[in-house]
């Protein structure tokens, strides 16, 4: 299937969200195993453009869903790593806090031997006065979440809901391109790198 992604800001909000809802749901079918009940957990009609911008860019950009290893070395260990690709999940949970989306972006070094296994984590907040409270308490536990979960190393970015709105594709190869940044395996649809392994 071939997506014009110029298409796709043609559409209004209610018809873009469906349109890349509609390619997720076939690069699902096609290519990979992606799990659409992440967009029943999307909190707000912006969290799910941004989910669906994000899956959108990330099938054309033809980067595989990470999916947990069954290497024989991970069956035995308490911790396991994901495969090549991108992880994306709503409302993820990180102690007692809560972010809108989580990306895991693994890979594998290959200009290492042996290889190592690598991976990047990006916590993104969608801000939205229309979506979410913005009281003052609301804003005292947002800065301080955001303080604890830099503080376990976690990089964590904001995009307002009129951002996510105006250019969700935009947003999204931002966000994607940010991700991808340490590991020079992966170019981004729409972003600025040439090259990639």
């Amino acid at each position: 299937m071939t997506t014009n992604i110029l298409s796709l800001c043609a559409y209004n909000n209610n018809d873009f969200i469906e349109k890349c809802r509609d390619i997720v749901a076939e690069y699902e079918r096609e290519v990979y195993q992606v799990d659409l009940s992440e967009w029943d957990n999307c909190k707000s009609p912006i969290e799910r453009m941004l989910w669906c911008s994000l899956r959108t860019i990330q099938k054309l950009s033809d980067i595989p869903v990470a999916e947990p290893c069954d290497c024989p070395g991970c069956q035995t260990q308490d911790t396991y790593h994901l495969t090549e690709g991108i992880d994306i999940e709503p409302q993820h949970k990180i102690d007692k806090y809560t972010v809108d989306i989580r990306l895991i972006l693994s890979w594998i070094n290959r200009k290492q031997h042996p290889y190592k296994y690598c991976k990047s984590v990006l916590l993104v907040e969608a801000d939205s006065q229309e979506w979410h409270e913005r009281t003052e308490k609301e804003r005292r536990y947002e800065k301080k979440r955001d303080r604890y979960l830099l503080s376990e190393g976690y990089k964590v970015i904001h995009y307002t809901g009129k951002e996510i709105l105006d250019q969700p594709l935009k947003t999204a190869i931002e966000i994607l391109t940010i991700l991808t940044k340490d590991s020079h395996r992966f170019c981004i649809y729409g972003g600025d790198k040439d090259d990639a392994e």
